[in-house]
C-alpha cells in the first residue's frame, strides 16, 4: 500500500485529499507545517510527498528541498494555487518530482499521486547506459514536433502528427522526466524562435491563442518578461528558457537544432 504524506495548513484540504486517497487504496499521514513534515519524512518512509507552497512556517519550495535531500527515495509533488513558470522551474531545481496546481479533487487528486510514483520510479531504476538513449528519443519527439508543418495545440494532436502513439509519447517524457504539456510548450516554442527571431512577439496570432494572459504565461515560459519586446535567437532561448532543468536535454536539443538549421 503507498504511504503517501500531505504538508499543507488548511484544515479542509487535508481532510479531503485524506479521504480521496484512501478511498482510493494509499496510506495518508499529514501536517500542518514545514517543520511538521520534514520531521515525518525524516522519521517514516513515504512513497509520495505533497507538499503545499504557502505554509506558514517556510516555503514549501524548502520542504522539497530538504526532503529530496534527506529522502531520496520518495517522490514530491509542490502543490499550490498561485502557480507560474518560475515557481515551476524552482520546485524541479529544488527536487521536486512534479508540479500540481489547486484545486485538486477527486481523479485528479490520484492521478497526480500515481503519476509521481510513476516518473520516480522510473528516475531510480535508470541506468547510465540508458539516459542517453531516453534523452535521444525524447530529442526525436521535439524535433519531429518543431519539424510539422502545422502547430500541434494539444498532446494528442503532437502525438498524431509524429506518429507516435499518446502512450509511447507520455513514456518518453516520463524518461528524462519532463512532462508531455511541457514538452509540448517546449516543442511550440521553438516553432515561434524558428520561424520568427527578431519580431514583436504575437502568439495570439501565430498559436492561436485565445486570451493575452495565456500569451504571456508562455513567454514567461520561454524564460522571457512580457516586456522583452522580440523573439529571442535560438541560443538565447534555450539559455533561458524554464521548461527543461536537465544541462543534458538542452545540449541534445542545440546539436540537433544546430545541425537541423545548417546551410
Amino acid at each position: 500500500m503507498p504511504r503517501v504524506l500531505v504538508i499543507d495548513d488548511d484544515v479542509g484540504t487535508l481532510l479531503g485529499y485524506k479521504e480521496v486517497l484512501r478511498t482510493a487504496g494509499h496510506e495518508v499521514a499529514t501536517a500542518a507545517l514545514g517543520e511538521d513534515g520534514l520531521a515525518m519524512a525524516q522519521r517514516d518512509q513515504f512513497d509520495v510527498v505533497l507538499c503545499d507552497q504557502r505554509l506558514p512556517d517556510r516555503p514549501g519550495t524548502e520542504v522539497v528541498q530538504q526532503i529530496h535531500k534527506n529522502c531520496p527515495r520518495t517522490a514530491i509533488v509542490l502543490v499550490t494555487g498561485w502557480g507560474t513558470p518560475e515557481l515551476m522551474f524552482e520546485a524541479k531545481c529544488a527536487g521536486a518530482t512534479s508540479y500540481a496546481a489547486k484545486p485538486l479533487v477527486g481523479d485528479d487528486l490520484v492521478t497526480v499521486v500515481e503519476d509521481a510514483l510513476r516518473l520516480h520510479v522510473n528516475r531510480r531504476a535508470e541506468r547510465p547506459t540508458s539516459v542517453g538513449f531516453a534523452v535521444q528519443r525524447w530529442t526525436d519527439l521535439v524535433i519531429n514536433g518543431v519539424l510539422l508543418d502545422e502547430d500541434s495545440k494539444t498532446v494528442l494532436l503532437w502525438s498524431r502528427g509524429i506518429a507516435v502513439t499518446r502512450g509511447t509519447l507520455q513514456h518518453r517524457c516520463d524518461a528524462v522526466h519532463v512532462t508531455p504539456k511541457d514538452s509540448l510548450d517546449l516543442v511550440r516554442l521553438l516553432r515561434v524562435v524558428m520561424h520568427h527571431t527578431g519580431d514583436p512577439w504575437d502568439l495570439q496570432d501565430w498559436l492561436n491563442v485565445i486570451d493575452d494572459r495565456t500569451a504571456r504565461a508562455l513567454i514567461a515560459r520561454a524564460g522571457f518578461s512580457a516586456n522583452y519586446p522580440c523573439v529571442p535567437d535560438l541560443e538565447s532561448f534555450l539559455s533561458h528558457q524554464r521548461l527543461i532543468v536537465r544541462p543534458e536535454l538542452a545540449e541534445a536539443l542545440r546539436a540537433r537544432l544546430r545541425r537541423l538549421l545548417l546551410p
